[in-house]
């Protein structure tokens, strides 16, 4: 499993972790996203519909209403060490209708109660080993009750740490200039394609109208900005070097 697929699959996964644990038998779990099953597309708005119908004592979950947990896709922000590490959000949305809850078919667990068991299944739980375990710290407890919706709701926020490697790339190619503005590229990494431009304003990659590809050297004149790149298949492209020549 890579990542990627990781963060792909974090809030189904932390949903199926919730609706496998018994506490959770009569609450409506729900992963709003876009998905197809079969010849049906699901989309964050139908889901959120179902929810609200939980909510209203359409649906049923265990034989119960007036209770539901959203599980949202996650959000990562990068940490401000080494640009190769990131936290993964996890936001839980948990959600009462206080009247049906509390009535004869709802399932009497106040919202608090239901947050704090969303809390305890993610603290620790670990998505993939190795890789991703969910922890809180801070505020991670945000009760509020939404004017529209009317429904008491406990945001719970859960985190991960979660390491963002870089690309494989091609290293950008030396430039060396000679007599009477002769521009030389020399590639670092063997096999790779030169490109470069003399116009500041074009980047250096195949396809870029105004790009060129690099075959022998070539004459510019005094004040002319130079860029430069490479390529090569299941590479990442280099950096775009960059030279105003003057001579």
């Amino acid at each position: 499993m890579t990542s990627h697929d990781i963060i792909e699959s974090a809030q189904t996964d932390f949903a199926a972790r919730l609706r496998s644990l018994d506490y959770f038998g009569d609450v409506f779990i729900a992963a709003p996203r876009l998905w197809k099953e079969g010849e049906k597309l699901h989309t964050p708005k139908s889901i959120t519909e179902k929810v609200d119908q939980a909510l209203t004592g359409l649906i049923q979950t265990g034989g119960k209403i007036g209770a539901a947990v959203r599980v949202f896709q996650p959000t990562l922000s990068m940490k401000k060490t080494n640009g190769r590490e990131a936290l993964m959000l996890l936001v839980c949305r948990c959600e009462v209708n206080p009247i049906l809850n509390l009535g004869a078919q709802g399932t009497n667990k106040n919202v608090s109660h239901i947050a704090y068991h969303v809390l305890r299944a993610g603290q620790g739980f670990t998505l993939m080993q190795g890789f991703c375990t969910l922890f809180a710290d801070g505020e991670c407890f945000l009760p509020y009750v939404s004017e529209d919706r009317k429904f008491a709701t406990v945001d719970v926020l859960l985190q991960s740490n979660f390491a963002v490697s870089p690309m494989d790339s091609v290293v950008t190619p030396q430039l060396s200039l000679g007599d009477n503005g002769l521009v030389t590229l020399q590639n670092v990494t063997a096999g790779a394609n030169i490109f470069y431009s003399c116009d500041s304003r074009i980047f250096p990659a195949p396809q870029v109208p105004g790009a060129q590809p690099y075959t022998a050297p070539f004459t510019v004149a005094s004040g002319t900005d130079v860029r430069w790149a490479a390529y090569l298949p299941g590479m990442a492209g280099s950096n775009a070097g960059f030279l105003t020549i003057n001579y």
